[in-house]
């Protein structure tokens, strides 16, 4: 906020819109940066959950854990509203993503899973192991 404070002779923070348009972008990027930040742990664990209701949770406690670190290190918002509709403008679309994903990672695990048991089930009938007939 304070960079723009002068820009070309004029003091922005006595400009309540521009404040406020300051402030829907801060939201907006802190929303982007949690959910990028979401997607790279979840790749970074490799563990699925075993619902979708627990992955959404997941990506719940996650987002308010890093909101509340934002808050305890970036001082006060000057335009709360402001603030708050850049913040969850995009958060029912990355809900979604990240409900999807869940399901598309769920989908290729059991695929993973099935050519598995099938693999080992050929495998096995070719070494003759488990044949009945002599």
């Amino acid at each position: 906020m304070k960079c723009f404070a002068n820009v070309g002779g004029y003091d922005l923070s006595d400009n309540p819109f521009a404040v406020g348009i300051i402030d829907k972008l801060r939201g907006a990027e802190l929303n982007n940066k949690i959910n990028a930040d979401y997607h790279a742990y979840r790749e970074k664990i490799e563990k699925l959950a075993g619902t979708a209701e627990e992955e959404l949770q997941s990506y719940e406690d996650f987002y308010n854990k890093a909101l509340e670190e934002y808050k305890q290190t970036n001082g006060s918002v000057s335009n709360q509203y402001a603030f708050d509709s850049g913040l969850h403008h995009d958060r029912l679309e990355n809900t979604q993503t990240v409900y999807n994903a869940y399901h598309q990672d769920k989908k290729i695990k059991n695929c993973i899973v099935t050519a598995c048991k099938d693999s080992k089930v050929k495998l096995i009938n070719l070494r003759g192991i488990g044949n009945t007939a002599n």
